[in-house]
């Protein structure tokens, strides 16, 4: 089957979803006449201007729960209506990998973008987290709109960042000119210094960092205190170092951490904590592997749980 490229737009609601959506259809360039489906998954308080749109070849639905995001409905919505590329706009309290599990197999994601109101964003923050959660760290894209004056940004990019930090933000003010967020978040340790030296609080940034940048850190030497975790898959001269890392907007934990070779691995009891030096590679297919140079015993941090905040 030929693949259809679907655009996900997601936000709570009043966050500005339709607007965003309807200026894209507005634009010819987007909506070239090419027969597109557009996915409404909540009744709005805006409407649409169809009259307004760059082509008429769109074609709407709306699902109100759930039961209805099933995939044998899109699948013949697609073979009726012959269109070839969709839009969804997607309800903020419903949870993005239901929407995953109701996409037929040949449709396929390109871009993914999360909406939100940037006067209301810290009360969704507080008091919907999870749901923050999901749409920040699946967004490519996140605008904060109605992003006036007394709007602090660099809170916003604070919050942002931990979750997902290759996604695009943009700011747009309320006259609807934008600005790119450029702020570049400094590493907490020295990438040109003989030894990386990572402190207790910044495991988090760090683990982020090398995971998404393995490849920066090949050849690099780090130093730093974790745990050792050992198992029956992982065995000989290997073990596996990291922290318990807090997940964002719960009260969860989860160890993560790296493959960590050692001569000495067979003395090593899981639980401990250790300081070590290591030599990083940067494997393509199992990520950044630690060959342990020096492993010194030690007590474990004042904080043992890490957080990327």
């Amino acid at each position: 089957m030929k693949e259809i490229p679907v655009w996900v737009v997601t936000g709570f609601l009043e966050a500005g979803k339709t607007t965003f959506i309807q200026k894209c259809l507005e634009d010819p360039e987007i909506n070239n006449g090419e027969p597109l489906f557009l996915l409404l998954c909540e009744e709005g308080i805006e409407e649409y201007h169809t009259a307004a749109f760059a082509s008429k070849n769109v074609w709407a639905a709306t699902v109100n729960s759930y039961e209805e995001l099933d995939p044998d409905a899109m699948r013949r919505f697609a073979e009726e209506h012959g269109f070839t590329r969709v839009i969804v706009e997607y309800n903020g309290v419903w949870t993005i990998d239901k929407l995953f599990s109701c996409m037929p197999r040949n449709w396929r994601v390109t871009q993914r973008f999360f909406i939100c109101d940037a006067t209301t964003f810290n009360s969704y923050n507080l008091n919907m987290q999870q749901f923050m959660f999901d749409k920040i760290n699946y967004c490519d894209r996140m605008t904060f709109n109605r992003c006036g004056d007394n709007i602090d940004r660099m809170a916003l990019h604070r919050a942002v960042r931990p979750i997902n930090r290759k996604a695009e933000i943009i700011f747009e003010k309320p006259d609807g000119t934008t600005e790119r967020d450029e702020v570049v978040d400094p590493l907490p340790y020295d990438m040109d210094a003989p030894v990386l030296e990572v402190p207790d609080e910044s495991y988090g940034r760090f683990y982020a960092d090398i995971c998404d940048n393995f490849r920066a850190y090949d050849g690099k030497t780090v130093r730093y205190k974790g745990m050792i975790s050992k198992s029956p898959d992982v065995y000989g001269e290997t073990f596996i170092f990291g922290r318990d890392h807090r997940i964002w907007g719960t009260n969860e934990n989860q160890f993560v951490g790296m493959i960590a070779r050692w001569p000495k691995a067979n003395e090593l009891n899981s639980e401990e904590w250790a300081v070590v030096t290591a030599t990083v590679k940067a494997d393509e297919r199992l990520g950044p592997i630690l060959t342990v140079t020096e492993l010194e015993r030690t007590e474990a941090p004042e904080n043992p749980v890490a957080t990327d905040y």
